[in-house]
Formats: structure tokens, C-alpha cells, sequence
């Protein structure tokens, strides 16, 4: 009898480990097609938008993108004074240190500035999109603080997985080649420690490598609402990441259709950039003063496709913050 039952329990959990699997099976098939449908929506209503506001949601990404450019620009004439004063006679010794320090923090000062009004910009070209075709300024003082936030967030973030998942490794590849040095002896066990550390290093670089990239791309997806959530309601960086991560939590398939859309359409976006760039690339390679030309017209050819799919996101980010299941 007690067999029996064991026997008819063991019955009862299969099943409804196959009855839970048969549900999450067709859960995810209804998110799937929730996706699609959701997809194609925002598709139409981006086709529809673009036909009337191409030209203006065109010149925000061209501002955005401009405003980045000239931070970094200006930020090479500081790099070639440091570079100047490190490299020649002009400055020794404890002066020539600092005035490096000093270059350096007014480089960087000048590029944070520059992506700050590039952010700016770019959260007002999500806000034109959302009120569908509503003018903003292209700069506004209210996007300032949030810009800065999500910049530093942002680069703080990047420069701690370069840290941990790369400059770890590294230190201890490079730095290994000084044990012999701090031995005080070229012996055997100064040497053993030197490869050994390098060989260790090298190891953890690679592993470091494929460490970094899951964790971009894992990052990035945590975060792929966070910017439209802090343009349209000014968050700090940590709130807008919760958010973010709510919501793709909630939409997590619906998300992917998102991503695998984009990139689909990014794909043959780019296929056609390229058929286009070409004639362009030929003409210069045999005409190189066709560059003045080429150039200019490249850079808005790229910036007019990144332009075009933008809203795709946007809206889908819309409807989804609306849907009761999020």
C-alpha cells in the first residue's frame, strides 16, 4: 500500500512538473506574440511620425552628436599642451608633474561637459518623440543635473568592470615582471613568481574578456528603459536602473522581440548605408579631396539611420510603462 501511494505521488509530481512546464511553455509563446504584436504597432506609429517630423527629430540627433564631437575636440587641446610639456624642456621634474595632473582634469572636465550637452540633447529628441512631435529646446536647464548623473553613473560603471574584469589581470601580467626587482635577486623563486604570475594574469585576462562582455551586455539590458525613464521624469541613475530593471522584469520576452526587431532592422538598415557608402568610399579612394565631402555626408548618412529606428524603442518603452502587467 505504502508503494502504492509513493508510487501514485511520483505520478502527481511528474505531472505537474509537466503541467508547469505546458504553462510556462505557453506563457512565454503569449509574451512572444505580445512582443510581435507590440512591435509592429510602434513600427507604424514610427513610420507615421518620421513622415512628419523626420527633418526635426533628424537635427536633435545632429546636435546631440555634434555636442559630443566638439567635447572631445576641444578636449585635444589640452592632451597636446600635457603631451607638450611631459615630452620636452619646457618643464622638469615636480612642475612638469603637476601641470600634466592639471591638463588631465581639464581634459576630462571639458569631455564631461561635452557629454553632458550631448545627453541633454538626446533627452530631449526622447521627449519630442513621446509628445509626438512636440518641440523642446535642444539644452534645458532641467536636463542638466540628470544628464550629469547618468554620464557619471554610466562611466563610473564602465570604468569599474574595465577595473575589476581587465586592469586586474593586467596589473598582475605587467606587474609580475617586476617580482625580481622587489626580491632584491634574480633567483630561481623571483623567476618561478614572475612566470607564474604572468601565466596567472594572462589566464584571468582572457577569462576577464568573456567576464566583461556578459556583464555589458547584462548591464545594458538592465538598463535598457533607464534613459527614457530618467528624460521623461528626471530619475537619478540608481532610481531609473530600478525602474528599468522592473520593467524588463515584467516584459522580459516582450523585450528581446524588441532587441532581436532592432537588430534585424538595424541589419538591413546597414545594408543599405553600405550599398549607399560605396560610390562614396570608391571616389574618395581615387579623388581623395572628395573626403571634404565625403566626410560630412557620411557622418549625417549615419546619423540619419540611428535617427529613423530611434522612436521604435521609444514607443515600445511607452506602451509597455502603460501595461497593466508592468
Amino acid at each position: 500500500m505504502i508503494h502504492l501511494l509513493a508510487a501514485c505521488g511520483a505520478d502527481i509530481a511528474r505531472a505537474d512538473r509537466r503541467c508547469s512546464l505546458k504553462v510556462n511553455v505557453m506563457g512565454i509563446s503569449v509574451s512572444i506574440s505580445k512582443g510581435m504584436d507590440i512591435l509592429s504597432e510602434v513600427a507604424k506609429r514610427t513610420m507615421e511620425f518620421q513622415k512628419l517630423n523626420f527633418v526635426e527629430y533628424l537635427k536633435y540627433y545632429a546636435v546631440s552628436a555634434l555636442l559630443a564631437f566638439a567635447g572631445v575636440l576641444v578636449a585635444l587641446i589640452p592632451a597636446a599642451i600635457m603631451f607638450f610639456v611631459v615630452l620636452s624642456s619646457v618643464a622638469v621634474g615636480p612642475i612638469a608633474i603637476v601641470g600634466a595632473i592639471l591638463l588631465v582634469i581639464v581634459m576630462l572636465a571639458i569631455m564631461l561637459a561635452g557629454s553632458v550637452f550631448s545627453t541633454s540633447a538626446m533627452f530631449a529628441s526622447i521627449r519630442f518623440a513621446m509628445n509626438n512631435g512636440q518641440k523642446e529646446k535642444y539644452l534645458q536647464n532641467r536636463d542638466y543635473k540628470p544628464s550629469l548623473g547618468y554620464v557619471i553613473f554610466y562611466g563610473l560603471v564602465m570604468l569599474a568592470a574595465y577595473v575589476i574584469f581587465l586592469g586586474v589581470p593586467m596589473f598582475l601580467m605587467f606587474g609580475s615582471l617586476l617580482t625580481p626587482i622587489f626580491a632584491g635577486q634574480y633567483s630561481d623563486a623571483a623567476a618561478g613568481m614572475m612566470v607564474g604570475g604572468m601565466m596567472l594574469g594572462y589566464l584571468l585576462f582572457f577569462v576577464g574578456i568573456f567576464a566583461f562582455i556578459i556583464f555589458l551586455y547584462a548591464f545594458q539590458l538592465a538598463f535598457v528603459y533607464g534613459i527614457y525613464e530618467i528624460a521623461a521624469d528626471g530619475l537619478a541613475p540608481v532610481a531609473a536602473l530600478k525602474r528599468s530593471y522592473a520593467l524588463l522584469k515584467a516584459n522580459f520576452w516582450e523585450t528581446l522581440v524588441l532587441l532581436v526587431g532592432l537588430f534585424a532592422i538595424g541589419n538591413v538598415a546597414g545594408m543599405a548605408l553600405n550599398i549607399v557608402l560605396l560610390p562614396l568610399i570608391l571616389i574618395s579612394v581615387f579623388f581623395p579631396p572628395f573626403l571634404v565631402v565625403a566626410i560630412p555626408l557620411l557622418f549625417v548618412l549615419s546619423i540619419a539611420v540611428e535617427a529613423a529606428l530611434a522612436p521604435i524603442a521609444i514607443f515600445f518603452w511607452q506602451k509597455i510603462r502603460t501595461s497593466p502587467a508592468a
